[in-house]
């Protein structure tokens, strides 16, 4: 990975028959992105788009041939525009309709040219995932729950001593 790939930032993203969308193009205009929406939506379907980028098979462990869109006509693409450092980069991912053995196979490109796979994004683009379900906070009772809070926080002195103490502050001295 060379080292502008951690100044990178995803500009845009664009889907095509992907999960619930028949036609996505998403401008991203800062580095903070909050998704909101109601359940169904398609947030964690973006989320799940973007991870499509990184090593393996994406956030949800899904087979590939299943995130295509139900009504479309069975492949879907989905690409990303990088801006940051001195270079934007456009990176594409997707699959075609399955061929007549019923197969399917992962197309990857980088700035339009043919990428031999996934592994090829890893240059250009850093991806760090940290979500609930992945890291176990909130799984468990509330004491399991909070000893986890507290070995992630011990680069924190104050949310370490937060978590000790079921989530309240520390008490004030003086």
């Amino acid at each position: 990975m060379d080292e502008a790939a951690a100044e990178r930032r995803v500009a845009r993203l664009i889907a095509r028959d992907f999960r619930n969308y028949a036609e996505l193009d998403l401008a991203v205009g800062s580095k903070v992105v909050a998704l909101v929406g109601e359940n169904g939506a398609g947030k964690t379907n973006i989320l799940e788009a973007i991870s499509l980028f990184t090593p393996g098979r994406g956030l949800r462990r899904a087979e590939f041939s299943g995130m295509a869109r139900g009504q479309g006509p069975g492949g879907f693409a989905v690409s990303l525009t990088l801006d940051g450092a001195a270079d934007g980069h456009r990176l594409g991912t997707g699959c075609e309709p399955p061929g007549h053995d019923g197969r399917v196979s992962r197309l990857c490109r980088v700035d339009g040219a043919p990428a031999p796979s996934p592994v090829a994004f890893a240059e250009h683009l850093r991806v760090v995932w940290l979500t609930p379900d992945l890291d176990a906070l909130f799984r468990g009772p509330a004491p399991r729950r909070r000893g986890r809070a507290g070995r992630r926080a011990r680069h924190a002195p104050a949310a370490r001593s937060r978590c000790r103490g079921g989530g309240r502050p520390p008490p004030r001295r003086g």
